[in-house]
């Protein structure tokens, strides 16, 4: 499953260049050191990594990254002493959307990802529990297991005024959180509804 999955995205990335009228290639480096006053230390070194490419108005994209982290935790606080190091990669998504003009000033959006579960699916468990600061440093390489979801937007285009509406389906699947007696969780799915308006000032 995994081989053929490699291939199928293999063969769009490289078929992609010549098909679209812009495709874009973006590879970089993040370095991220903290000591808090509390009981956490550590550093996170992260090389995120996207692919996306628009042919009129139908575009599709893909991102994942790779992910280093030292993380450390002092006995204050009454907590006994952790670490944790962890060297893999994130969970890869991939995603395409459709614009249908409705209009001189509507434009529907279709947009649909899915998450492909590469990452570590017991990082949630293992940052509730041991040195990770979850806290105030945000993990950049949650493993949720196989997903997705699907949005729907309408937007007007007016130069002195505008709106947009959609509506969301956020799908989630059983993951191993790597706790004893609470391995298999679910986070269950989610229905989103979304809308704004604005004007020219």
């Amino acid at each position: 499953m995994r081989k053929t999955l490699l291939t199928v995205v293999l063969s769009g990335l490289l078929a992609a260049p010549a098909l679209a009228d812009r495709a874009q290639f973006q590879i970089g480096y993040v370095l991220d050191s903290w000591t808090s006053n509390f009981v956490y230390s550590g550093s996170e070194q992260r090389i995120p990594a996207s692919f996306s490419f628009s042919s009129g108005d139908f575009g599709l994209s893909a991102d994942t990254a790779f992910v280093v982290g030292d993380y450390e935790q002092s006995s204050a606080g009454g907590l006994a002493p952790a670490s944790y190091k962890s060297n893999q990669i994130s969970d890869g998504t991939m995603g395409a959307s459709l614009n249908l003009g409705m209009g001189p000033s509507l434009i529907s959006t279709v947009a649909g990802t899915l998450n492909v579960g590469t990452g570590d699916t017991t990082w949630e468990g293992r940052s509730s529990i041991g040195a990770i600061p979850f806290l105030f440093e945000p993990s950049y390489y949650h493993g949720r297991g196989w997903g997705g979801n699907l949005f729907w937007t309408l937007n007007s285009t007016g130069e002195a005024f505008n709106w947009s509406a959609g509506a969301g389906y956020l799908l989630t699947t059983t993951y191993d959180i790597g706790l004893p007696g609470q391995s298999s969780f679910n986070p269950g799915d989610s229905l989103l509804v979304m809308g704004s308006m604005g004007g020219s000032l």
